[in-house]
């Protein structure tokens, strides 16, 4: 079994999410969803060239490549939250390109210059033959000390702790000795978050301990066994992501009562 970080995150977040995607019952992404794609693109185009060249993309050149991929990535459409669907489609694209610019300027003034990357978008697998499994995952960048770093696009700024807590960084730090034969430095979660009025740039440094590791083990010993069982579990009640405005699938999930909750909230 192929395990990524991605998929368990989905998974565990929403085993129905998960196996409608699984079974190909795709939908089209949210825009907070295009907005991190987009950022992650216009990054690994700047390290890829920084790569061969030490020096960072022109800042226009950057806003073309953010451009091109917001048209690629809404080429089949958004999925809109109310306030979304009310401004309208054509509208929400335009807002969107306008905030990316201000992410893509916030990246090459701020974020780029410091850093000389390394491994850029590295794929790394490690079969595990003992366990049955193959782990799989994609770093973002590690860069000339050996700080391995993964970028967020955020809406808000993050605490601490979600760095602490990152799963998907613990993932990243056995997968960057698996390739290279030595831990890194450190790990690094770069926010570029937005406001109502402005973006601005948090770094935030963690670290991992062995004890990480096992935690992240039996996460994957669960995963595997849930998804061999055949269990597609939904969502926490309560759960963020369980909401018209952030899951697509809401409206025919055998685990929620769509009808009854749009009629209550609209009476």
């Amino acid at each position: 079994m192929r395990v990524s970080w991605s998929r368990m995150d989905r998974y565990f977040r929403c085993g129905e999410q998960d196996r409608r995607i699984e079974a190909g019952d795709r939908i089209p992404p949210g825009i907070a969803l295009v907005k991190g794609r987009v950022g992650h693109r216009v990054a690994a185009h700047n390290w890829r060239a920084k790569q061969e060249s030490g020096a960072d993309v022109d800042l226009n050149k950057l806003l073309d490549v953010a451009r091109t991929a917001l048209r690629e990535e809404t080429a089949d459409g958004v999925m809109l939250t109310p306030d979304e669907a009310f401004s309208g489609q054509k509208r929400t694209i335009e807002r969107t390109a306008d905030r990316l610019a201000q992410v893509t300027v916030c990246f090459h003034e701020e974020l780029a210059p410091s850093i000389q990357p390394v491994l850029v978008e590295q794929k790394i697998e490690v079969e595990l033959p003992e366990l049955d499994l193959e782990l799989v995952g994609v770093l973002d960048l590690s860069d000339q000390s050996d700080y391995v770093r993964d970028l967020k696009i955020a809406g808000r700024k993050k605490r601490h702790a979600e760095a602490h807590g990152s799963d998907q960084l613990t993932m990243y730090d056995y997968l960057f000795e698996a390739h290279t034969g030595r831990r890194p430095q450190g790990l690094v979660m770069d926010v570029i978050h937005e406001t109502k009025d402005a973006v601005g740039l948090q770094h935030l440094p963690t670290e991992r301990q062995e004890a990480d590791r096992q935690v992240l083990a039996r996460k994957v010993q669960a995963f595997t066994a849930g998804i061999k069982a055949g269990l597609a579990l939904p969502a926490a009640p309560g759960s963020w992501i369980c909401s018209p405005t952030y899951c697509g699938y809401w409206w025919t999930c055998p685990y929620v009562n769509s009808e009854r909750i749009a009629a209550a909230e609209e009476k």
